[in-house]
């Protein structure tokens, strides 16, 4: 169980990363398309 758990956080760290370099993908992209 304490297994699963940890497992349950890894992903949850990988998801944050993920969504934190989309949304800085778009909002680099976005400045660029504003100026």
């Amino acid at each position: 169980m304490a297994d699963k758990e940890k497992k349950k956080k890894e992903s949850i760290l990988d998801l944050s990363k993920y969504i934190d370099k989309t949304i800085r993908v778009k909002f680099q992209g976005g400045r660029e398309a504003a100026s």
